[in-house]
C-alpha cells in the first residue's frame, strides 16, 4: 500500500510539472506527499513507536440492593438465604500495567505499548439473620460455589456480646461502628471485583442454626456418639491438605473442598461438634476390599482408585503397600466403584485429631466386598463345607496366620514382617497397631456383620471363628493395653 501511494505522488508530481507550475515546486510536492504518505502508512501499518492503551473504567459503582427496613430473618436447622447489604466501604480502584513489544523488522525500531487495567475492589458487610447461629456453610456468588478461603472474610454468628468489625470501626471512627448485636453477619474485607462485572455479586449463604438453644430435648442436643463415614478415601480423614499434580504446574486439592480452606476432616469435624454440643464418641470407619464371598480363598486387602497418581505433601501407604502394588478397586461406569483405603498416615491425623477433641475413638476396621454385584460382607462363608471337617480350613484361611509380634514400628510406620497372606488377623493386627501408633483409642472392634463366618460350623457342630475370635482379641490386647475395649459388633 505504501508502495502505491508512493507512486501515485511521484505521478502526480510529473503532471504538474507537464502543466507548467515549475519542476522546483512539482519536486517539492512530490517530496511532501511521498513523505506524507510514507509515515501514514508506516504508523497505519506497524503503530506509532509508543502506544497507551487503557483499559475500561468504572464509571458507576453498582452495589447489591439493600432494602431499609427488611425483616430480620430467623433461621431453624439449615436454610439457604440472600441477606442484606448492612454496610459498605467506598471501592478500592488500583491499576496494573503491561508492556508488549511488536514489530521492530525491516530496521524499524520495536513498538512499545503499555495497557493500563484498572482493578476494583470493596468492603462490606451482609446481614445474615437473627443470631445465634452455628455456621455458615456453602456460599455461591451469582449462583456459583464461592470458596471463602480464598478471600478475606469475618462472620459474626450474632451473639449478643460481639464486638464491632475492626475494619468497620477503622473506617466510621471508634464509637461510630455498630456491633450488630444479635445479628450474624459477614464482611468481606477488599472483595475483588473483576470476575463479577465491577459489582458485588448476588450472594447467598447457607446457614445452620442448633435448634438446642430452643429446644434442649432436639436431636442435636442428646446426640452423644456418631459413626464417622465414609471409611473409604485415599486421604478423607487427614488433618493435611494433600494435593494431587495434574499436569506440569497443575495441581487439584484431594482433601479440601469447602469454604474454610481446612482439610475436609478438620472441617466436618468442626461443624460436628457445632451442630452437636454434648457429642462424646466417634466411631471412625476404616476400610479394606475382599474379592471373594469364598471363605477359603478370599483376600481382605487395601485398595487404591487408581495406580498412576502424584501426590504432596505425602504419597498413599497402608500396610506396607504403595500405590504401584496395592489391590485397584473395580470400576463402575467408568469410575471408581469405591474411594480407597484411607491412608495409614491419614488415619493416625484422624486418631489424634479426635483424641485432642477430647472425644472418645472407638475404631472400627471395615470390609467391603469388591466383586461382582458388590455382595454384603456378611455373605462370605464356608459354602458346600459348612458343616464338614473342611470349614475349619476355610476359616482358618479366611483369619490367616499373622501375629501380634510379626508387627513392629520404624519411622512412625507399622512394619509387617510375617506370612505373605492377606487375612483378617492381618487387618485387626496392623490397625491395632497403628491405633496404638497415634497415641490409643478407647474401644477397638475386631470387626462386623461377619454373618457368615461366625454361623459357620464344623463336623463336630462347633463354631470356629468364635475361638479365632477369642485368639485374635488377646492379641489386640496386648498391643493395646488393658485400657482399651475391644470387642466384635454383631449382625
Amino acid at each position: 500500500m505504501a508502495q502505491l501511494l508512493l507512486t501515485a505522488a511521484s505521478g502526480a508530481a510529473s503532471i504538474v510539472s507537464r502543466a507548467g507550475i515549475g519542476a522546483f515546486i512539482a519536486q517539492t510536492a512530490a517530496t511532501t506527499a511521498a513523505s506524507f504518505a510514507a509515515g501514514y502508512v508506516d504508523r497505519l501499518i506497524f503503530g506509532p513507536a509508543k502506544r497507551t492503551v487503557e483499559g475500561p473504567r468504572l464509571e458507576s459503582f453498582q452495589v447489591q440492593a439493600s432494602q431499609e427496613g427488611s425483616a430480620v430473618l430467623r433461621v431453624y436447622g439449615r436454610a439457604r438465604i440472600a441477606g442484606q447489604l448492612i454496610w459498605a466501604a467506598n471501592f478500592k480502584e488500583n491499576t496494573s500495567e503491561t508492556v508488549e513489544t511488536s514489530g521492530g523488522k525491516g530496521g524499524r525500531p520495536a513498538a512499545k505499548t503499555t495497557f493500563t487495567e484498572f482493578l476494583y475492589s470493596i468492603s462490606f458487610a451482609v446481614g445474615l439473620c437473627e443470631g445465634e447461629i452455628s455456621r455458615i456453610g456453602r456460599v455461591w456468588a451469582d449462583g456459583k460455589p464461592l470458596d471463602l478461603s480464598a478471600h478475606n472474610v469475618r462472620i459474626y454468628n450474632g451473639t449478643e456480646t460481639q464486638n464491632p468489625d475492626g475494619l468497620i470501626e477503622t473506617v466510621e471512627g471508634a464509637g461510630a461502628a455498630p456491633a450488630f448485636r444479635g445479628l450474624a453477619y459477614i464482611v468481606f474485607e477488599d472483595l475483588p471485583l473483576k470476575d463479577f462485572g465491577n459489582r458485588i455479586p448476588q450472594l447467598s449463604f447457607e446457614i445452620e442454626k442448633n435448634l438446642a438453644d430452643t429446644d434442649p430435648d432436639t436431636l442435636e442436643n442428646r446426640l452423644t456418639a456418631v459413626s464417622m463415614i465414609p471409611g473409604s478415601g485415599e486421604f478423607v480423614y487427614g488433618t493435611t491438605g494433600v494435593t494431587r499434580t495434574l499436569d506440569e504446574g497443575v495441581t487439584i486439592s484431594e482433601n479440601i473442598h469447602n469454604i474454610s480452606g481446612a482439610a475436609d476432616f478438620t472441617a466436618s469435624l468442626d461443624a460436628l461438634t457445632q451442630t452437636a454440643p454434648n457429642l462424646a464418641a466417634v466411631s471412625l470407619v476404616v476400610s479394606w476390599f475382599g474379592d471373594s464371598l469364598n471363605a477359603g480363598a478370599v483376600t481382605l486387602r487395601p485398595g487404591v482408585e487408581t495406580a498412576t497418581k502424584t501426590t504432596a505433601p505425602y504419597d498413599w501407604k497402608v500396610a506396607g503397600e504403595n500405590r504401584s502394588n496395592a489391590r485397584l478397586v473395580s470400576l463402575y461406569e467408568g469410575a471408581p466403584a469405591f474411594g480407597g483405603t484411607p491412608s495409614d498416615r491419614s488415619v493416625i491425623e484422624a486418631i489424634t485429631a479426635l483424641n485432642a477433641r477430647g472425644l472418645k475413638v472407638m475404631f472400627h476396621p471395615f470390609i467391603l466386598i469388591d466383586a461382582p454385584g458388590f455382595p454384603w460382607r456378611g455373605r462370605i462363608d464356608a459354602g458346600v463345607n459348612d458343616k464338614t471337617a473342611a470349614a475349619t480350613a476355610d476359616i482358618n484361611a479366611f483369619f490367616g496366620a499373622a501375629s501380634a509380634s510379626d508387627f513392629s514400628f520404624n519411622a512412625g510406620e507399622v512394619v509387617y514382617s510375617g506370612p505373605a497372606e492377606w487375612g483378617l488377623r492381618r487387618m485387626i493386627l496392623h490397625y491395632a497397631h497403628l491405633c496404638f501408633l497415634a497415641g490409643g483409642v478407647d474401644r477397638f472392634l475386631l470387626g462386623s456383620e461377619l454373618r457368615g463366618i461366625t454361623r459357620t460350623r464344623d463336623g463336630g457342630d462347633n463354631f470356629p471363628a468364635i475361638a479365632a475370635l477369642k485368639s485374635l482379641a488377646g492379641e489386640v490386647r496386648s498391643v493395646l493395653g488393658s485400657s482399651t475395649e475391644i470387642s466384635y459388633a454383631a449382625d
